[in-house]
């Protein structure tokens, strides 16, 4: 699942970049028409690239690229040309401060570039979500039926954008036949078919709602899916990646315990540290003009 959350990430910002530079040259070529050359684009290239990379550090402070959370078009539009006002406002002030350095001092240009870029990302973003999203899906399976894995079933099958497919639920219980869930959800039980139950149905992800280790015989048809490389989370690790929370319901000092330690508290620290020194680069670069 978390293999799938950076393939969007990267996909959505490699996007972003795309039609971000790509709105360069159309902006170039409404303002100059023929007389539009090589040497012209170049000009501009270097002194827009920053504009862009500062749009890119905007979404990624405001969460667009939080892959969990749903936008409407009109929300997602609202963000993206706010966003981009505020890249026009930059752009404004570092042109005029560095008149004397660049070769070209745009104005209508400026506005129109980033206004345009912010149209075609904004058309990205939409058949992003609409399509593309959707159809990067892997096939999950919910071991347990309590009130955690019935909520965690109701995000996945209410958000088919996030690029998640409720393909099962897996149980021992005697009443899981009398339990009601969606036509296209299958009812697997943990037995010793179950590894050939996940492969028959293209199930590469098992999300643990319920302690296996409670029943040997459940374990062990779990222990055997192990060579067919099948993935297992936690429910509390899956509640988290989808919907960015815990449930309080389910933490307790045994969660603290596997999930709260010195080297993943390590691993946060270096994080924030190397995402402080980017930020603090980018805006070292882009208020560089001022320090005369």
């Amino acid at each position: 699942m978390k293999d799938l959350l950076k393939i969007k990430k990267i996909i959505l910002l490699a996007g972003d970049a795309l039609f971000l530079f790509a709105s360069l040259p159309l902006t170039l070529f409404i303002a100059f028409g023929s007389e539009l050359s090589f040497e012209l684009f170049l000009e501009h290239l270097l002194p827009f690239s920053f504009l862009y990379l500062f749009v890119l550090v905007l979404f990624y402070i405001n969460g667009l690229y939080d892959i969990r959370k749903f936008k409407s078009a009109t929300s997602l539009f609202a963000s993206i040309f706010i966003l981009h006002g505020v890249a026009i406002i930059l752009g404004i002030v570092f042109f005029y401060l560095a008149t004397d350095v660049l070769s070209i001092s745009p104005k209508t240009n400026l506005v129109l570039n980033l206004l345009t870029a912010a149209f075609m990302v904004w058309v990205w973003r939409a058949m992003f979500q609409r399509f593309l999203a959707g159809h990067l899906k892997i096939n999950v399976a919910i071991a347990g039926v309590n009130e955690h894995a019935q909520e965690l079933a109701h995000i996945i099958n209410k958000h088919p954008h996030m690029g998640y497919n409720l393909a099962a639920f897996i149980s021992t219980e005697p009443l899981f036949e009398n339990i009601k869930i969606d036509s296209a959800t299958k009812k697997i039980f943990a037995d010793k078919n179950l590894a050939y139950n996940l492969k028959k149905y293209g199930i590469d992800t098992v999300i643990m709602a319920e302690n296996p280790h409670l029943n040997p015989a459940i374990a062990q048809a779990f222990y055997e899916c192990i060579p067919y490389k099948i993935q297992f989370l936690d429910l509390a690790q899956s509640y988290e990646m989808l919907t960015g929370r815990i449930p309080i319901s389910y933490i307790n000092q045994t969660w603290f315990l596997e999930n709260i330690n010195e080297q993943q508290k390590k691993l946060y620290d270096n994080t924030k540290r190397a995402e402080d020194i980017l930020a603090a680069s980018m805006l070292f670069l882009f208020s560089l003009p001022l320090w005369p």
